[in-house]
């Protein structure tokens, strides 16, 4: 493999200011995994953390609202529709299609791929006195 040697930086530097991941800590009773979508601390989002968030511990999840997520970690048997909102159960750690006692707001479904996957692009999230806002 060749290395092509980078001899000026030009003084770059990179600060984001628009970061979308708040530490959070893991209360569930068992470890979190890389890229797994939890709720932790009143927020939503998926793991950022390269090992994970171990019981008891902190550790980042990134809220940011302005993408589309697909992700395989569903209820494979609900049926998901297009346009409409996706809820988290947080005991059963999967997306559902219902608004059912357990489940949280957390995103509008934008594609669906045959009952295996979902995408959907997560709800923007403040934390008010009482816990997650969905905006």
């Amino acid at each position: 493999m060749a290395m092509v040697e980078a001899k000026v930086n030009y003084g770059f530097h990179e600060s984001e200011v628009d970061i979308n991941q708040v530490l959070v800590t893991n209360n569930l009773g068992y470890a979190v995994s890389h890229l797994e979508l939890v709720l932790l601390d009143k927020m939503f989002g998926q793991v950022v953390e390269f090992d994970g968030i171990a019981d008891g511990a902190s550790g980042m999840i990134d809220i940011n609202p302005n993408r589309k997520i697909s992700t395989t970690q569903i209820d494979v048997s609900d049926t998901f529709v297009v346009g409409n909102t996706i809820y988290f159960h947080v005991a059963n750690k999967v997306l559902e299609d219902t608004s059912a006692s357990g489940n949280v707001a957390v995103g509008t479904v934008t594609k669906v791929n045959n009952g295996t996957s979902v995408e959907f692009m997560p709800f923007v999230q403040r934390y008010g006195a009482t816990g997650l806002v969905v905006t």
